[in-house]
């Protein structure tokens, strides 16, 4: 028995059978991992019996692993890629933040000097008035605009350090936000409830950020690193979505799920959160659930997703 030789170029083969020694011919090598007999005789294929063949055949099987490889490795290096682009474009957008707040204080505190050269110009000219006219005569016009100049700047200037200081304190949240190993890619803003005040925090969704990869689920992660690392002295935790108000967490519960989180029971955590949360209003937004642990489990999860999906949309 001798193989008939074939075109290199071509995946046909003709072999020589085995029991009646009538020519076989395969029209595709990848054909002989699968049990074969001839046509004639139906002697069983053996391909172990055909050295050239079985060379070709795991030449065939080394060139389609290599070209999954070489195909997995262009994958890998794309989506590496990808990861290092979002992470440029995350930096940047950091980097601008900080620019456009830094020009914002140089602003402020310009337009606080402006204010107090005007103030001490107008001082300086209504002394000079005052000495020139006599108690008989009226104000004149432009003294009335330069009166009313001084009580908008005076205006100003009180108000000023209430911004200032309403910024001072947002501030250090942001700080504490950003540390979160959860913050890159999502756009929350968290700011106090009142300017005096320090009991209520919002945590305020705004969207995700351009080249994001962030899942749904990486808001609640946030949301729960970031409350484990607020000041005692909080005692509500909002979540609002672009401003508006949707429910708040009071202090007990965002603690215990914070502390859960942090020691690692993160899914108790998650699926707690829903039932913790009271709508404005007090009254609790989603049920609490007993029974058997695998269907409250499954309630649980549907309120979860529910949640979040309410409060991202």
């Amino acid at each position: 028995m001798t193989e008939q030789p074939n075109k290199p170029a071509s995946r046909a083969v003709r072999l020589s059978c085995l029991g009646c020694s009538q020519p076989i011919d395969i029209e595709d090598i990848d054909m002989l991992t699968q049990s074969l007999e001839c046509g004639d005789c139906g002697t069983p294929i053996n391909i172990n019996c055909y050295p050239d063949i079985l060379a070709r055949l795991k030449e065939r099987k080394r060139e389609k692993k290599d070209a999954k490889r070489r195909a997995a490795q262009l994958i890998r290096e794309k989506r590496q890629a990808e990861k290092e682009e979002a992470a440029a474009q995350r930096a940047r957008a950091k980097h601008e933040r900080i620019r456009q707040e830094a020009e914002r204080r140089e602003r402020i505190r310009r337009e606080q000097e402006r204010i107090r050269q005007e103030q001490e110009q107008e001082r300086q000219q209504e002394a000079k008035e005052q000495t020139e006219s006599t108690e008989d005569e009226q104000p004149s016009p432009q003294a009335k605009r330069k009166s009313r100049k001084r009580y908008l700047a005076l205006v100003v200037e009180i108000l000023a350090p209430f911004f200032i200081y309403s910024w001072a304190r947002n501030h250090s949240l942001h700080e504490t936000l950003d540390s979160c190993p959860s913050s890159d890619g999502l756009d929350v803003d968290v700011y106090y409830g009142g300017y005096l005040s320090s009991d209520e925090v919002l945590f305020d969704y705004k969207g995700v950020e351009q080249y994001s990869s962030a899942r749904l689920i990486d808001n609640a992660h946030l949301l729960l690193q970031f409350a484990d690392k607020l000041d005692r002295d909080v005692r509500q935790l909002t979540l609002a979505n672009n401003g508006t108000k949707l429910w708040h967490l009071n202090s007990s519960d965002f603690r215990e799920l914070a502390e859960q989180y942090r020691l690692d029971a993160r899914i108790w955590a998650f699926n707690h959160l829903p039932e913790r949360l009271r709508h404005m209003n007090g009254l609790r937004a989603y049920d609490t659930w007993t029974g058997g642990w695998l269907g409250v489990m499954k309630e649980q999860t549907e309120d979860l997703s529910d949640m979040l999906e309410t409060w991202v949309r």
